[in-house]
Order: C-alpha cells, then structure tokens, then sequence
C-alpha cells in the first residue's frame, strides 16, 4: 500500500528536515575546521585604534549601506539585497512553524507577513536572476552553480508562498513541495563548505607537493616568447586555442621578456644565490606553481578565495572597469577568479569534482601562465577599491598580489619589475644607487641649503646616533629629483629637529608589496629597521611615498618576521605636529592657486592616513578644495601596484586613466597635491595624456613655500 500523504509529509516535515539542518550544521562546522587549518598571519605592528572596534566596523558594514560607495550608488540592488535575504529567514522560519507551532499561521496576518515578505523576495530573486542573464559582465563571471543557487531560491521563495497557510487538510501538494525544497535547500547551499572539507581534509594532509599533480595535464613546456615572427626577445610559442578578447587586443597576450633574466643570470649575485629566480622553460612550472598555492595559502587569502558570489558590485568601483564597462575581463572579480580558479580545482572539494560547475580549472602550459601574469600585474593596480566595496570582503588584490608571488618565484614577471627586484637585492634600493653617489648627493644639496639660508654650519646628518628620528626617503629623490629631501632637511632645520638618514637601509619603497616577493620585502623593510636599530633612533619617519608607507609601517614587519619595536610615522603627520606646535610657522598666502588633494591608495585605504594631509594643505594654502570622491574612495592615480615600472601596460594604463582625469578636471584646481612619489609620476601621465592645465606638487613643496623665515 505504501505511506499515505499525511504521513510522507509528517516524515519530510520531521526527519527528513532535521536529516537536512543537521547536515547542513555539519558541513559549516566542517568548514570552519577546514578554514582553521590554514596559517594566519601575526599581527606585528603597533595597531592604531581599536582592533575590536574595527572588527565590529567591518563586520557591520553589511547592515550599513552607506558605509560603502557601491550600496550607496545603487540603493535598489541594496534593498533588493535585504528584502532576498529576509525571505530566506521567512522561508526557514516556516519550516520550523509549520510542524512545531502550527496554530502561528491560524493568525491571517501572520499569514500575510510571511507571504509579503516571500513575493518580495520572489521578485528581488527575478530581478537578480534576469540581470545576471542579461548582463554581459555578469554572465562572463558567472558560473552554472550562480544560476542554479538562485533559481533554487527563487522556486523556494514560490513555493513558501503557497505553503504558509498550512492548509494540509485541503491540499498537501505544497506543503510537499516546499518541504522537499528546503530539504535539497539545505543540502545544496553550503556544499562548498563542508563535503569539501570531509573530502578535502584527508587530500590535505598529504604533502602539498602531492596535492592536485594527478590533475594536471601535462604537456611540454615551451619557451615564453611572442609567437611566430615575434621580436620581443623570447621563443616561438604554440598556444591554446583562444577566444579573441578585449584583454587580449591589449595586454593579455603580451610576451614574457627574457632579455634582463638571461643578463642577471651571467652576472647577478641574487641570482646565482636563489634569491632573484628567472624563468625556466625547461622546468614543468604548472606543477611548480601549483605546489607554491598549495604551499603558501593562509587563512585570509582563502576567506576571499570562497566568499565571492559573484555579485558584481566590484565592477562599480574599479577604474579598468568604469573606464571599459562592457568588457567582462576588465572586473575585479573576472581578474580574481584567474587565480581563484585554480584554487577551487586543487584545493576546493567541489572544483574536483566538478570543475565546470563551479568555474575551476588548471593552467595548462607556460603561456597561460603568462597570460595570468599580464592580467594581475597588467590589468590591475592593487588599489583595494574594490575591497572597500565588497559587500563581503573580499579582498581581490591580496588575491592578485598572491598571484603575482607565485609567478615572480618563476620568473614569469614583466621586465620591470624583474629589474627593479635585481637592483634592490643587489644595492639595497630599488635603483641601483651607489653609496657614493647617495653622500656625494646629499653634500650637494647641503651646500645649497647653506647658501640660500645663510647657515655655513647646516648639515644633513648621516649616520647619527641617538636622534629623534632617522629619515628613510624614496630612491627617487636621489637620482632625479631631490627637491624633497632639501625642502624635508631645511623644515627639519627651522624646526630645531635631532634627525638623521642612514648610511644604509635608507630606502623605505618595497618592490616587494608589487611583486609579491615576500622574500625580497622582509630583506628591505629589515635593512630599514637595522638602521633604525643601529642608530639607536627614537622613531621612524617615511618621506612621501605611498607603498613604501605601507611596506614600513605596516606590511614588513610580517615579510621581515620581526616585532616592531619603534613608532614610524609619515612625514606629513611630522609636518602637522610642527605647524600645530608652533616649531614652524606658515603662510597660507604664499599658495594662492587653488590646490586639490589626491589620495594614495596606499596612504588612504591601506594607510589610515586620511585627514593629516588635510590639516596641513588647509594651513598652508589659501584655497584647497577636496575632489570627489576622496579619502578611501578617491581613485587610482593608474601608476600604482608598480605599474609605471612596467611600459608595456602603459596604453591599457591610460585608457583607464580617463575616469582619474575626469575626477582631476571636475575641481578647477591648477594644482594637484599628493604624498606619494608614484602618484607624482602617475598624475603626471594622466595630466600630459588627456591635456588637463594642471600640475602636480607633493605636501612638502606647498610647506616649503609657506614657510615664513
């Protein structure tokens, strides 16, 4: 005869439920367990704030539309957000209150409620799927389990409609439906994270060497070079057959340059010592490269591994993709899922078992390889506005600084960044400055500040102990222009400071944060603290420069593996304690050009540097007016992430400059200021490339000129 509907029912609203929440429990905590195995990463650096507070902060930000520029430009996709997420609470909560309180929907406007809320949530479902559908960017992001996830919900959303007014006694049929619904419901949402653990926790405790191998396909590895009839400098390539792209007409077909590598390795120490690595072709660099992610995953790289859901809101606030908004390959998220699909098919459960479902795969051969290093280090500049955009956090570009790690250990680097990471291993700083040239420089600039303040005895102290602070400048103010470190020596002068530079150890910029190189950052940051050390100095504080800030103050002491142990400070937060103490005294009339501000990325959103500069430009000039947007929202200069190092990316580069030159036209400004030497030359680009009558100038220069003497 077989179970009656009642009871079949009465099993699928009670055994088989709970069969189906328990499993789901079991896989989260699964997951959690999975995610715990990865390293983390000691904070080493003294905190600024509460880190408590910063936590609850992020962790709130998704209740907080305004908190981010991307919810607060598109507030309908937000409520669509909120009202999708409220019906999958209704939708749980119903199948609690059907079989365990069921007199609640005797209530019709409990009835109506909870009905409400899922034909809401039925229609932001819709309108989800038919933008995902009709949109090209998102269809070329999306994988079959995005479009399955949310039509499994929308059915879901339907389904609860018809099933909340419990009326098991007229009709059982939706009752059923909805029941089996959340059942498969509950089992297929969290699949990513626990079958994948259950599978995965045992794949992992083999060695990472072992992990992924068998599923490689293996194919010989040819030379990296520009194809037939190339003259780039590399070999002839065979490549896999490949869909003619926007990326490709500009950059993702770009050679690897070889020409620097096969010098430095006749001639380089860093190289003959392992520690600058060239490309091999002879080497089986798939397998290499998926060893190294396997190897060097942490805890935080894994968390914005499986938290993207494709979304698309990152397009929004990226510049590649403002400035090119048809063309998939130029979102954050398409750029992170190069990388990101590789750690699904060799670490995550389900890109094993079903790679296409869940948009996994594996490079095959050397050339795509480089085809992912011309798109993390050509198509993106780390400037984390994405991130800060994120309704969950991912952070997309420690996703493509890792990317570039791995292929930087290979070799497969573009030729700038392989000559600027040579030179710093070689001399110290990033280009090829000899001690001799570095006092010989500074001598000169002394002499000059000695007749243009009439002080004969006025010195630019080297090598001196027991000051206030030791100085760390950018190479750059060395070699092509030291404007900087007399305008920094002669306020330090007025202002009666006990300073001085290192002999060595004085360049605080890092190639390191471009290249991924962890390796090659703790070697720089720890030559810094050294000197610091050496010198017995009291604090550190960092010329303007964006990275290197960073890299100083905040990254380095976790590649050098080192406590920090002194204060480091930018010299624009020196600047405004000497203004606001009197110990220099300014002029705003002596900059009467209408003065904007450009944030650095690495200052603003990676430094926490954000009303300093502000406090300073508003002493000193008589009119400074902010750009829109700014502090963590401001754009891009289009140098960072190293990418001025590297020329072959400059014509993409400048194409997406267009969305900073807009920003740069809409302030009437005639000056722009900003304190990082990378967004000097950046902007610099940006305003000669789109002809805006305008210069730049960095917070010094205006100081320096407002001094009154």
């Amino acid at each position: 005869m077989g179970l009656r509907m009642s009871d079949f029912l009465t099993i699928l609203e009670n055994e088989v439920q709970l069969s189906a929440l328990l499993f789901m429990a079991a896989v989260y905590a699964a997951r959690l367990v999975w995610m715990f195995k990865f390293r983390t990463v000691k904070e080493r650096t003294f905190a600024e704030g509460s880190g408590r507070a910063g936590a609850a902060y992020s962790l709130a930000s998704i209740v907080r539309p305004q908190a981010m520029e991307s919810t607060r430009r598109k507030p309908f996709f937000y409520a669509q957000f909120v009202i999708f997420h409220l019906g999958v609470a209704a939708a749980i909560a119903a199948t609690f209150i059907i079989p365990y309180a069921p007199s609640f929907f005797e209530s019709r406007p409990a009835v109506l409620l909870f009905q409400t809320t899922m034909a809401l949530a039925l229609g932001a479902g819709i309108l989800r799927l038919i933008r995902r559908l009709t949109s090209r960017v998102l269809r070329r992001v999306s994988t079959p389990d995005d479009f399955v996830s949310l039509s499994l919900l929308i059915f879901y959303f339907a389904s609860g409609i018809l099933a909340v007014p419990n009326a098991h006694a007229r009709e059982e049929w939706p009752l059923v439906i909805f029941f089996s619904l959340t059942a498969v419901f509950l089992v297929y949402v969290p699949r990513s994270a626990t079958i994948s653990i259950i599978l995965s926790a045992a794949i992992s405790s083999e060695k990472p060497s072992g992990i992924g191998v068998s599923f490689l396909r293996i194919a010989p590895r040819p030379a990296i070079g520009g194809g037939q009839g190339s003259n780039r400098g590399g070999s002839e390539l065979k490549r896999s057959p490949q869909k003619p792209t926007a990326i490709a007409d500009s950059a993702a077909d770009l050679p690897l340059e070889t020409k620097s590598q096969m010098k430095a390795a006749e001639e380089a120490g860093a190289v003959r010592s392992g520690r600058l690595k060239i490309y091999d072709p002879a080497a089986n660099n798939v397998e290499r490269f998926i060893k190294l992610l396997t190897e060097r995953l942490s805890r935080p790289l894994v968390a914005s591994f499986v938290s993207c859901v494709h979304c698309g809101l990152c397009a929004e606030s990226c510049h590649y993709s403002l400035a090119r908004p048809d063309d998939p390959e130029m979102t954050p998220v398409y750029k992170a899922d190069q990388i990101r699909r590789i750690f699904k098919r060799h670490v995550d459960w389900t890109g094993r078992i079903a790679p296409r479902w869940v948009g996994a795969g594996s490079p095959r051969d050397d050339a795509e390889l480089n085809r992912l290093k011309n798109i993390v280090f050509g198509t993106c500049s780390g400037c984390r506005r994405c991130t800060f955009n994120c309704p969950l956090g991912v952070d997309t570009a420690a996703l493509i600084r890792f990317a570039r790690g791995l292929l930087t250990e290979l070799g497969i680097v573009p030729e700038g960044v392989f000559n600027v990471s040579r030179d710093e291993w070689e001399t110290g700083n990033q280009m090829g400055v000899r001690e001799a040239d570095f006092l010989e420089t500074l001598e000169w600039i002394r002499d000059d500040l000695r007749a243009e303040l009439g002080r004969p005895n006025l010195e630019i102290p080297v090598d001196k102990t027991g000051c206030d602070f030791m100085y760390a400048i950018n190479p750059r103010e060395i070699k092509f222009d030291p404007r900087p470190i007399a305008q920094a020596a002669k306020i330090f002068t007025l202002a009666g400071e006990s300073w001085t530079l290192p002999r060595w150890g004085w360049d605080q910029t890092n190639f390191g944060l471009f290249s991924g190189d962890d390796k090659l950052g703790g070697y720089l940051a720890k030559n810094l603290y050294d000197a610091a050390a050496r010198l017995k100095a009291r604090r550190v504080v960092i010329s303007e420069c964006g990275h290197g800030y960073r890299s100083t103050r905040w990254e380095g002491f976790s590649w050098a593996d080192c406590d920090q142990a002194l204060p480091i400070e930018s010299v624009v937060v020196t600047l405004k304690r000497y203004i606001e103490n009197g110990r220099i005294k300014v002029d705003p009339s002596r900059n009467p050009e209408p003065v904007t501000f450009h944030d650095s990325c690495n200052i603003a959103r990676s430094g926490g540097i954000l009303e300093e500069p502000r406090v300073v430009l508003r002493r000193v000039c008589s009119d400074f007016r902010e750009m829109h947007p700014n502090r963590t929202e401001n754009y891009c200069c289009t140098g960072g992430g190293g990418l001025l190092s590297m020329a072959e990316y400059g014509p993409l580069r400048l194409e997406a400059a267009a969305v900073k030159a807009e920003q740069l036209k809409a302030t009437g400004a005639k000056l722009v200021c900003t304190m990082c030497h990378n967004c000097v030359d950046g902007l610099t680009d940006v305003i000669k490339h789109y002809k805006l009558d305008m210069r730049v100038v960095q917070v010094l220069e205006l100081v320096d000129r407002a001094l009154v003497i």
